[in-house]
């Protein structure tokens, strides 16, 4: 059996690697429409002009995940139908979800958690 490889080159490349679709049964998804979704948000930039609303007062040195990173996933989930935060317990190690948030699928680190997304989503204030 050969094996059926697939560059997709309407794609931006994540961390200098170009993507490529294998079906040999290796890191599966089953949501490679998230990354159309990211090229609409890359295009877009919501995530960051987000961000730049929201004054980030936590210490730099322990902070693993920005405020820009966490909100695309956070409205990438939404538009693929996952409303509840909780459902990134799981989904923050699915590879296509990982694509779309610029994080190779086997890097060890991942999209931020519930916990995490859930503290983000109380830090918007009338203030």
């Amino acid at each position: 059996m050969s094996e059926f490889r697939s560059f997709l080159p309407i794609l931006s490349p994540v961390d200098c690697h170009p993507l490529e679709a294998h079906f040999d049964g290796g890191t599966l998804s089953s949501d490679g429409g998230v990354l159309l979704l990211r090229e609409i948000a890359r295009k877009l930039d919501f995530a960051d002009m987000i961000a730049s609303c929201l004054h980030d007062v936590r210490d730099p040195s322990r902070t693993a995940h920005d405020y820009a990173s966490m909100i695309r996933a956070r409205i990438l989930t939404i538009c693929f139908g996952y409303e509840d935060c909780d459902d990134l317990d799981i989904l923050r190690h699915d590879p296509a979800l990982k694509l779309s948030c610029e994080k190779l699928p086997l890097a060890k680190s991942s999209i931020a958690s519930q916990p995490t997304l859930s503290r983000l989503e109380t830090v918007p204030s009338k203030g």
